[in-house]
């Protein structure tokens, strides 16, 4: 399946955030939901990918035109999440990491017949 970076010119950046197999994964569903949804809306979001990792936990990485963008989206799912669920109790499984990328080549393999 092709990866939205396939579509993406660098610069851009990108903000990765996972919530760990737990005690409340119905209600980190329900906020990692509420994110997504939100980043979707914001200015800037160019676009997302979601992955389950192997031990559990669900991986979704953001993509976005500039770090500005990202931090008016955290701001306000701060706020989300303090309103759902009190910041202390949802963090202790979620982790947000932020990059960007100055420039990337895609390498496309080609299956040689034996």
């Amino acid at each position: 399946m092709p990866s939205i970076v396939d579509t993406l010119e660098a610069p851009y950046f990108w903000a990765s955030f996972s919530t760990g197999p737990g005690l409340f994964e119905d209600r980190d569903a329900d906020a990692a939901g509420k994110l997504v949804i939100l980043a979707t809306r914001a200015p800037g979001f160019l676009g997302l990918e979601t992955d389950a990792a192997p031990d559990g936990r669900s991986v979704t990485r953001t993509y976005w035109s500039a770090a500005p963008a990202i931090d008016s989206w955290k701001t306000a799912a701060d706020k989300i999440l303090r309103e759902s669920h009190g910041l202390k109790s949802w963090y202790h499984a979620f982790a947000l990491e932020i990059g960007k990328v100055e420039r990337h080549k895609l390498f496309k393999w080609i299956k040689s017949a034996a």
